[in-house]
């Protein structure tokens, strides 16, 4: 076996679980045993897998974004205006994909809304859901080398219902 770094995982159940990598690297445990899933279902490097159901798994990372239903990936042909680092399911069926200068589009009654003229414009680096419709997504200035006495600059955005009390320190 090769030493795949950079894995992320995540999965419908503590026993349905996935690992994303290196070329396109995808591991899946189902029960107790892990498996390579072959071929691989793309080249580029996977940064992100997030399981909406054992029926809907979505796994991104370049300019790649791929969909499971349980029995295999495939590609999907998506408009995306930058490249994607993250993606979060949310419930009822949505999702949230997130990338390089405010690359932000939202899975919404089966179709993808690309919301890149809507603020922020930073570079996202990962997306969550909390359940109850709400998007939260977090990035910043990551991807240089850091200058000596300068803080780098972060940020945190919300989509969703209502508002957040209080302020993100």
């Amino acid at each position: 076996m090769w030493p795949v770094r950079g894995l992320r995982r995540r999965g419908s159940a503590p026993d349905d679980l996935y690992l994303v990598g290196e070329k396109g690297t995808i591991w899946r445990k189902k029960g107790g045993a892990w498996s390579l899933v072959l071929p691989a279902p793309a080249s580029a490097k996977l940064l992100t897998v997030s399981g909406c159901g054992a029926k809907e798994v979505y796994a991104v990372g370049g300019a790649v974004v791929l969909r499971s239903s349980g029995d295999g990936f495939s590609e999907l042909n998506i408009d995306l205006t930058n490249l994607v680092n993250g993606v979060a399911c949310g419930p009822s069926g949505s999702a949230l994909l997130v990338g390089d200068g405010g690359q932000k589009q939202r899975l919404v009654s089966g179709a993808w809304i690309d919301e890149f003229v809507i603020e922020p414009y930073d570079d996202l680096h990962a997306a969550w859901s909390d359940g109850t419709g709400s998007f939260w997504a977090v990035g910043g200035d990551f991807h240089g080398p850091k200058a000596a006495g300068v803080r780098r600059k972060g940020v945190v955005a919300r989509y969703g219902p209502g508002t957040v009390p209080g302020d993100v320190q």
